[in-house]
């Protein structure tokens, strides 16, 4: 019973304590005296402090102080608000460190700014920084607030705030949601985490991160430190759910991408784990998913200095889906636009299909390697049009020097889309090249094509070169005989600026063997090919018969035109066909002449024998007549 009576007799002493303290701190102590202490504690963080209102005492939800018209500025900010609520711990103004539990800004407005380069003097009497009182807040709460100035013409608006009590070593809930405004985009954010500072707090642990957007949410299930000597690091496992980016687009006014089918960007999602430290950040295992594309594989990007490598594996691509309609794309040249070079580092991709204007390529793949000033092109390997190509080469940046080296093997003519009268072109195409091209404009490039060149066409059908039609017309050949022909062609050509130099070409076209030289222009697409064709001594080609008289016989053929506007034709110079035929008649009528005479003289010889004869034989006879009478 006594015990009881000793434990109310307390309980009523510190009733009657709290309640003095109480009554002396809102009776006896007026709020406003602690302006200076506020002013003073601001200025300790090179902060100006501004309290323009009164500060009043609040009873109201918790036990604490008001303040009107608060204004405050660094060299890094400037912040406004209309009030601010603190809840103060009571004992704390009985002592040099005044607490706020809880610190509420209503409708602040905060501006950042770039830091200016002149330093303020900290420096400040010992005595009186001794007898300055520091302020310290636990919990912080912001309302309707306004953030402008982190970049240009980007601005929060909207601002909800809410920290729990930060205690170290435990984590408190901290709450953000905003509406962010770059320019005429717009977008809502909402930020859940947890965060737990230092015992010293001079640094911060986040974890349990939920950034949302609309339908976009992103969860990251680790942990991300940093302290304020710089140093930071983090592990996790990133993930986006499979969500609509072309609606998220349009819903905040960004622009779309304009792709050919419509339904493209509709599924894209993100799952992967992270690793974070002040060298590198990483993320392995990495799997992208757009549409129906999957890309799996690994991004490490170094900081110190800043670099990447880089290794991805995709299923399918088809770029046709996402290609942009050229009408919705303002005119530009390439000079109008800069070049955009690619991180520093290692860059390795193979792709099982890909699709690029509706021909499709599989096993796809390049490694390249971009330093500071050459990139090089390691491999690049690639399946299409039937066969298969092989090329490597490297990128001078400086200078926009390239060199490419490669091979293509087994390349089917007829599944390249030839515009008429070639689009019935067909074969097996090989070819190895060594070329070298500077610049970086298209009409630049061409212009400076550089290097050797070699081309084979196999069982192939060559016959839109119109070179037999060119033929059969130049002789009027009778066409009702069609050859059927396995053409072959060998060119071995040496590009110099632009011109293709055709050292040599041998071909088999149109069962017509034909040789020759020339010269195809790149930027004018002009050509010029001198040679001659033999005529088999059968006289059947692809088109027509040859007449007997110019079997066996060569004569010279000449192709002239611009690829470009489909006006190359190969024709066969008729007054060489002229100067044959003449030559041809004039040869088999001396032989016919030559014949006849030597029948003519045949015959003479032969009377004359025959005459000789009977008249020798009629002497003969008298004379032995004579010789028996005597």
């Amino acid at each position: 019973m006594r015990f009881v009576r000793v434990f109310f007799i307390l309980v009523i002493v510190s009733l009657v304590a709290v309640l003095a303290s109480v009554t002396y701190i809102t009776q006896v102590l007026d709020p406003n005296d602690l302006k200076p202490t506020l002013v003073s504690s601001a200025k300790k963080q090179q902060v100006k402090l501004e309290l323009q209102g009164n500060i009043t005492w609040a009873f109201w939800p918790w036990f604490g102080i008001s303040v009107e018209e608060v204004r405050a500025s660094s060299p890094n900010w400037d912040f406004a608000a209309e009030r601010l609520e603190g809840s103060l711990s009571i004992l704390s103004l009985l002592s040099d460190t005044i607490v706020i539990d809880r610190l509420n800004a209503i409708a602040p407005k905060v501006t950042v700014r770039v830091a200016q380069n002149d330093k303020q003097s900290t420096v400040r009497d010992r005595s009186e920084s001794s007898k300055e009182k520091t302020l310290l807040v636990r919990q912080l709460a912001i309302t309707d607030g306004e953030i402008g100035g982190l970049y240009p013409e980007l601005t929060l608006s909207r601002v909800q705030l809410s920290v729990d009590s930060l205690t170290p070593e435990t984590a408190s809930d901290l709450s953000l949601s905003a509406y962010i405004t770059f320019g005429e985009y717009q977008a809502p954010l909402e930020v859940q985490t947890k965060i737990i500072p230092t015992a010293a707090f001079d640094g911060i642990t986040i974890r349990q991160a939920f950034i949302s957007s609309r339908e976009l949410s992103v969860t990251y299930d680790g942990y991300f430190s940093r302290s304020n000597s710089g140093q930071f690091s983090g592990e996790g496992q990133l993930s986006v759910p499979e969500f609509s980016l072309r609606q998220w687009l349009g819903a905040g006014n960004f622009p779309v991408p304009v792709t050919r089918d419509l339904d493209r960007f509709n599924k894209v999602s993100v799952k992967s784990g992270v690793k974070v430290s002040n060298d590198m950040i990483s993320l392995r295992p990495f799997t992208f998913v757009l549409d129906e594309t999957s890309i799996d594989g690994r991004v490490d990007l170094g900081l110190q200095p800043l670099h990447i490598d880089l290794e991805l594996l995709a299923d399918q691509l088809n770029i046709d889906q996402y290609s942009v309609n050229p009408k919705n794309i303002e005119s530009s040249t390439d000079q109008d636009q800069p070049f955009t070079p690619l991180l520093l580092g290692i860059y390795k991709v193979d792709i099982g299909t890909i699709t690029v204007a509706e021909k499709s390529m599989t096993d796809v793949g390049f490694d390249l390697g971009v330093g500071t000033d050459e990139i090089t092109l390691g491999r690049l390997d690639a399946k299409l049009f039937g066969g298969e190509l092989r090329a490597g080469g490297t990128y001078l940046i400086a200078p926009q020097i390239s060199n490419i080296t490669g091979t293509i093997a087994d390349v089917q003519l007829s599944q390249l889309q030839f515009s008429k009268p070639l689009d019935t072109l067909s074969g097996s195409l090989q070819s190895s090249f060594d070329i070298r091209v500077a610049g970086r404009a298209p009409d630049e490039m061409l212009a400076s094509i550089s290097g050797p060149l070699r081309v084979k066409i196999k069982n192939a059908l060559l016959g839109p070169l119109n070179v037999s039609d060119a033929l059969c017309q130049a002789i009027s050949g009778n066409t009702e005989v069609v050859a059927d022909s396995a053409d072959t062609m060998t060119v071995a050509a040496k590009f110099q600026e632009g011109i293709a130099v055709i050292d040599s070409l041998n071909a088999q076209v149109a069962n017509l063997p034909i040789e020759g030289r020339g010269r195809i222009s790149l930027i004018s697409t002009a050509s010029n090919i001198q040679g001659s064709i033999q005529i088999p001594t059968g006289g059947v080609t692809g088109s027509c018969t040859v007449p007997e008289i110019l079997r066996g016989v060569s004569l010279p053929l000449s192709c002239r035109g611009q690829l470009r506007n489909k006006t190359l034709k190969c024709s066969i110079d008729e007054k060489a066909i002229q100067t044959l035929t003449t030559k041809a008649s004039a040869e088999q009528l001396e032989a016919k002449a030559q014949e006849k005479l030597k029948e003519a003289e045949t015959r003479m010889k032969s009377t004359i024998e025959d005459t000789l004869k009977k008249k020798i034989d009629d002497q003969e006879s008298r004379l032995s007549n004579d010789l028996l009478n005597r």
